[in-house]
Order: structure tokens, then C-alpha cells, then sequence
């Protein structure tokens, strides 16, 4: 886990928050601060897939903020308090996470995502339309959360 992971993936849904927590979690949200904030020394789990930066700590969440541009990408930082250095990071995933092919039946469809084995994880077979939205992650982007379909992720 680092934070662009999970800006990536967080990205996926619009989200306007993310929050990393313990090493591996990454949780995506629309708001947060509920409960709120931590002391810093709490946060201090270096991040699995990138141990110079840390990724909260036990029931703790390093929060950070999305910054979505005109391009449909994404920024995120989050700046806790004055004393501490911005942290930026960028999707790359906002644009490319999904790409969609006529298929006459969800069997088809299912077949082009196993075919694609290494950029497919998932797929959303509209039936009507006869179209099959292949997945590069098992999450529906928000650019199809209004698409009427099937739902299939490997496994």
C-alpha cells in the first residue's frame, strides 16, 4: 500500500478523501474527522509498499484529500498541519480505468476479460445495450455507477 494506490483506486469512485491505516488499509470516503484528529506520533506505521512514508497506525488514518482537475485526473495532498511538508500524489488511473466493447452475451464478455487476463479484473455487461465494460480493477468508476448491468469480477 502507498498513497497512490490508494488515490488511484480511490479515484475510481470520485471519492473526495482517502485514508491510509495500519501499513495496508486503504479506505476511500466522502467525508471525515468524526472522531477527531489523532496526535501525529499515532501515525507512524510505515506504509507497506513504501516504508518512507507512513500510513497511520493502529485504529488511526492518515487522511488525505483528492484535488480532481479539468482533465478528469486527480491530485491529492493534505497538509495536517502548517509544520509538516505537503504530500502530493497523482492518479494516473482516472482516465483508463476501463474500456468497453459490443458483445452480443455476458458469456462473451466474460471470455474478452479472461482473454485480458493481466488488464482485467472485472466486468459490467449491460444487456440491453449489448455492451461489456471491461474492468482494470473489480470497482465500478464512477464514470459508469449510472450504467445498468450485470456485475462479474474474477476470482
Amino acid at each position: 500500500m502507498t498513497p497512490d494506490y490508494c488515490a488511484n483506486v480511490c479515484s475510481l469512485g470520485g471519492f473526495p478523501y482517502f485514508g491510509l491505516q495500519l501499513n495496508s488499509y486503504c479506505f476511500c470516503g466522502r467525508s471525515y474527522g468524526s472522531h477527531g484528529q489523532a496526535e501525529d506520533s499515532d501515525c507512524n506505521t510505515p506504509c507497506g509498499g513504501n516504508a518512507s512514508i507512513n500510513c497511520g497506525g493502529p485504529w488511526r488514518n492518515s487522511v488525505f484529500a483528492m484535488r480532481y482537475g479539468s482533465d478528469n485526473g486527480c491530485r491529492s495532498s493534505y497538509r495536517p498541519n502548517p509544520s509538516r511538508p505537503e504530500l502530493v500524489v497523482s492518479s494516473s488511473y482516472s482516465k483508463a480505468t476501463y474500456w468497453t466493447e459490443a458483445i452480443p452475451n455476458v458469456t462473451g464478455c466474460i471470455q474478452m476479460c479472461n482473454t485480458a487476463a493481466s488488464s482485467c479484473l472485472a466486468v459490467l455487461f449491460n444487456r440491453q445495450a449489448r455492451l461489456c465494460h471491461l474492468l482494470k480493477f473489480a470497482l465500478v468508476p464512477q464514470a459508469l455507477s449510472t450504467v445498468d448491468g450485470e456485475f462479474y469480477a474474477r476470482g
